[in-house]
């Protein structure tokens, strides 16, 4: 089951209003991962876009759907904690385990940071074939980015480059057209796509450090 389109659960309804905000930690301790992926959405917009409509948008209940979705990888824990302010809601998910407790079981292990020989993969669910954007939704999403926050210390201490890989097409920061922007701030590194992106990929992508 291609679980994990969570950010498609959260996304659909809601595409016209341009509030959303995606927000993804990763630190790794001695093959230990701390992974936080958070989504939330603006309460205030949420309640003019009903009242616009006429129909009550129910948050809670688009919510406990999306926690519902949430992968459950063998050795890792997982846990889901509602985001309530006066100014957002949504749904912060913490991932925490062994990348020894990895298994190839054929299923897309999203989000995850996977070594790879002498680098690290991390892949990203393309959500393409969910919903199809027209020009308006395309505008008002065009703000909103998917946000990466990588530890550059422990096992990440010596990441220095990253890269957009989408089948045989690979992309830098620095290439033209580039769909990827990067900066280092001490030890830690962000790395931001804009949410399009995810909505135009043609198949999932790996984010690669190395």
């Amino acid at each position: 089951m291609k679980v994990m389109k969570l950010l498609a659960v959260l996304i659909i309804p809601f595409m016209f209003t341009g509030c959303l905000d995606f927000f993804h930690s990763i630190s790794i301790h001695d093959g230990e991962v701390d992974m936080a992926v958070r989504y939330t959405i603006q309460s205030a917009l949420i309640d003019m876009l009903g009242e616009y409509s006429g129909e009550k948008i129910d948050i809670d209940d688009l919510l406990g759907e999306a926690d519902s979705t949430i992968p459950e990888y063998e050795g890792f824990s997982f846990e889901a904690e509602p985001v309530d302010t006066s100014f957002h809601k949504g749904v912060e998910i913490h991932v925490n385990g062994s990348l020894d407790n990895i298994t190839d079981d054929n299923s897309e292990k999203y989000f995850l940071p996977l070594k790879d020989g002498d680098h690290y993969r991390i892949l990203i669910p393309s959500l393409a074939d969910i919903e199809e954007l027209d020009e308006m939704a395309a505008v008002f999403l065009s703000g909103s980015k998917y946000t990466m926050l990588v530890d550059l210390t422990g096992d990440l201490e010596g990441v220095k480059k990253v890269r957009l890989i989408m089948g045989n097409e690979v992309l830098g920061p620095d290439e033209k057209d580039s769909e990827i922007l990067i900066n280092t701030y001490g030890s830690s590194m962000l790395i931001e796509i804009p949410v399009l992106f995810l909505f135009y990929a043609p198949e999932d992508f790996y984010i690669e450090l190395s």
